[in-house]
């Protein structure tokens, strides 16, 4: 189990934190238009967990602590009155925030609502996650139900859960079924040829764009050998993908060499 400062320190790195939302806030101020959504845990009486709004939090804490760090160097002459100045209006804009509640009685019936309120607000709503935010969102409800049925692991997509799946986000069964295999697929081939990518080199978020390509080209599905419900590349595709946009060292100064360099590369093909 993670800490509260280890998710708040992986928040941040995972999304830029203090080069996005922190300068955001400290520059705008703070606008609370878009409240934070929390859950009282009924076993703690007066204690809410953050269920939408995470970053936000973790961003204000941040704050917080660099304000604390700057008091810290006021006194010995290294921090200036306007630094502080703009910290301290963003705590006592943040001193109390207006949230709005979750009425959950127990951790189930949270996974029961919580689906639909993160649905509405970040799939098809004004504040959309990434693709593979999305992807990774729809693979957790998937094998949530999975679970339920007691099944092995996932060798294919099963329909019935992907009805499930769709139904829970209200999404159409078509981007609902590409988003669990782009999201399968990715994470299998990562596991696959991490150790065989050149030094230096890595894959990230932005990679599963390939297979979001791939998935929506019926000839490129024929080249990767790929079905409708496979939830991994064959060991031939996964060669032919690697060997064509990740064999050779992406980072070098003179840009990337590989032959499929973008996605949209395959898109030409």
């Amino acid at each position: 189990t993670k800490t509260q400062s280890e998710l708040e320190v992986e928040l941040a790195r995972k999304y830029k934190i203090e080069t996005t939302l922190m300068e955001s806030i400290l520059a705008l101020g703070w606008i609370s238009e878009d409240p934070i959504i929390v859950w009282e845990h009924p076993k703690k009486k007066g204690s809410h967990c953050v269920v939408e709004g995470n970053t936000r939090t973790a961003t204000l804490r941040m704050i917080r602590r660099e304000y604390d760090r700057k008091m810290a160097a006021k006194k010995k002459g290294s921090a200036t009155s306007p630094e502080l100045k703009n910290l301290k209006e963003i705590l006592d804009q943040t001193s109390k925030l207006e949230v709005k509640k979750i009425l959950a009685k127990d951790t189930d019936t949270l996974k029961e609502i919580l689906p639909r309120i993160l649905s509405v607000r970040h799939i098809s709503g004004a504040k959309e996650w990434s693709p593979h935010s999305r992807n990774l969102y729809l693979v957790k409800i998937y094998e949530d139900f999975h679970s339920l049925k007691k099944k092995g692991k996932t060798k294919n997509i099963d329909e019935e859960l992907l009805d499930q799946v769709k139904d829970t986000v209200g999404v159409g069964k078509t981007v609902a079924r590409r988003s669990l295999q782009c999201a399968f697929m990715f994470e299998d081939f990562k596991n696959k040829f991490e150790d065989k990518l050149r030094d230096g080199d890595s894959f990230d978020d932005r990679d599963q764009q390939f297979f979001e390509q791939i998935l929506k080209s019926r000839f490129l599905k024929d080249k990767f050998n790929i079905g409708d419900y496979d939830v991994n590349l064959t060991d031939d595709g996964g060669k032919m993908l690697f060997n064509g946009s990740f064999y050779k060292a992406r980072k070098g100064e003179a840009g990337n060499p590989n032959i499929f360099h973008t996605a949209k590369y395959y898109n030409d093909w």
